[in-house]
Order: C-alpha cells, then structure tokens, then sequence
C-alpha cells in the first residue's frame, strides 16, 4: 500500500509540473490567450459569411423565394447555432431591403459602435474609431462589417453599392442575435441581384 501512494504521489507531482500547448504556444509567442482567441473570431466572422455565400449556388429555375429558403437550410447547415435551426423573418427582410443609415439607430449596439457603422457605410472609418468600443462582440462586428464592405462583391456602380449598404446593416442586424442571423440576413440581401 505503500509504494502504491508513493507511485500516485511521484505520478501527481510530475503531471503538476507540466505545461499544456496551449500555455506554452500562448507564452512562447508573448500572447495572452484572450487576445489570441480574440483575433481568431475576428477573422473568422467575416471568413464563414464569405463561406457561405461563395458557396452558395442560386437556382434560376426556382422562384427567388424558394431560393431564400434553400439559402436559409444551407446557412444553417453550414452555420449552425446549437439546436436553433434559424428562420428569415421575411417582413424584417423587407425592412432591411429597404433600410438606410437612420435604420442603424434601432439597432442595439453603443453609440460609438453605431457611429462606426455609420462611418463604415460613408466610407469614413478609420482604424481609431475602435478605441472607443470597449465591447469585444461590437468590436468583432466592425471589424467584420469593415471587411465586408472593403473585401465586398462592389465594382463601384451605385446599385452594387446599395445593396452593399444593406449588406452591411443586415450583418449588423443579425449579430445582435448571433453570427447565423447575420451571415442569414446579409445573405438574404447579396442574393437580391438575382431577384
């Protein structure tokens, strides 16, 4: 019984001393594992909406609703948000077809992260804005929505850069809820230039 609890002490001591790789990766590199996370989301937000809706394939054999609804299954899919299979409210979809910069005051996110979406649509933002935004979920959407709109299907003619707009504002829209209304509802509007 004796050697037993030495074994177990001796085994206890030396699994005490060891460092997991995720410690010693985050020391190794001098990043505190919460920014690290961190700017793993923020990449990662605008890298599944892109995803998604590279890979989705609009059928013009079907009408442009039942396309939505095929896009709602593959955004799910893809997208999942545990057991909540997310639907398109298809009146708020309207409302975002239709929403312009004073839709953003609705929204409920602080008032510098709605300036900075304001900003983002006018093509004024700067990387100094996001000094003032202190929450990490409205941090992550600028930064997703600045992608979006730099990294966006826009050519420059006006009607892409409407439905650039509502790209944005229905990504913003969403993600108060979580990342599959947004990447839902953003991509709800990208396949306006099909309807």
């Amino acid at each position: 019984m004796r050697y037993f609890f030495l074994w177990a002490v001796a085994i206890s001591a030396l699994c005490s001393s060891c460092e997991t790789a995720d410690e010693s990766f985050s020391k190794n590199n001098n990043i505190p594992q919460e920014v690290f996370t961190t700017q793993q989301r923020k990449v990662n937000y605008y890298n599944v909406y892109k995803s998604v809706i590279d890979s989705f394939t609009y059928n013009e054999q079907l009408s442009h609703y039942n396309n939505l609804l095929q896009f709602q299954d593959h955004v799910n899919s893809l997208v999942p948000n545990s057991t909540v299979t997310e639907a398109i409210d298809f009146t708020q979809l309207n409302a975002l077809e239709n929403a312009d910069e004073q839709f953003i005051d609705q929204l409920s996110y602080s008032t510098e992260t709605k300036m900075a979406i304001t900003a983002i649509l006018n093509g004024t933002f700067n990387a100094d804005m996001l000094t003032f935004i202190s929450n990490t979920h409205e941090y992550d959407l600028i930064n997703t929505l600045y992608a979006i709109y730099s990294n966006g299907n826009g050519n420059g003619d006006d009607d892409d850069d409407h439905w650039k707009d509502r790209r944005i504002i229905a990504f913003a829209y969403g993600f108060q809820y979580n990342i599959t209304q947004a990447v839902l509802y953003a991509g709800a509007i990208d396949l306006m230039k099909y309807a």
